[in-house]
């Protein structure tokens, strides 16, 4: 498996997951994960040695460590406690949604031009209060045997 298809399948399952991963699969998932990582460190280092620069973008390497061996830690506790469930490191992300560059933009042509800023902060707020809501009647991360699996 290529280093970029590990990684690829790590996170689309750590996606398709909810806030709870069951420790079997996030088993799976951290160990795609240490072997992109694993990977990735080979191919710099053969870069390295012929003296090329190939890695002009690099990713956060040691987080992206960190996050890996804490969901191996983690899927390997609940093992050994008999419990079930290992939180998603996703639940833990800072990344913003693509479009919501955007979402501001739509919402503050709607608004009277005298209180801009008051507005589009009140209806972010309202937007985010009705995606919350959405949210809580997302079960995925409990019924998480129930669906098709992607690892």
């Amino acid at each position: 498996m290529t280093a970029t298809s590990a990684m690829n399948t790590a996170i689309s399952a750590m996606y398709h997951e909810g806030f709870f991963i069951r420790w079997p699969r996030a088993l799976k998932i951290s160990k795609l994960w240490l072997l992109f990582l694993q990977k990735y460190s080979q191919a710099v280092s053969i870069v390295y040695r012929r003296g090329l620069n190939r890695f002009a973008i690099i990713p956060k390497l040691h987080m992206l460590h960190h996050g890996a061996l804490k969901l191996l830690r983690e899927s390997q506790r609940a093992q050994e406690d008999g419990t079930t469930w290992t939180i998603n490191p996703l639940s833990e992300s800072v990344q913003m949604q693509e479009d919501w560059i955007g979402r501001p933009s739509r919402l503050s042509r709607r608004v009277a031009p005298r209180r801009v800023h008051f507005r589009v902060c009140q209806r972010s707020l309202i937007s985010v209060m009705q995606f919350l809501k959405k949210a809580d009647k997302d079960q995925r991360g409990l019924f998480a045997a129930t669906r098709r699996a992607v690892v």
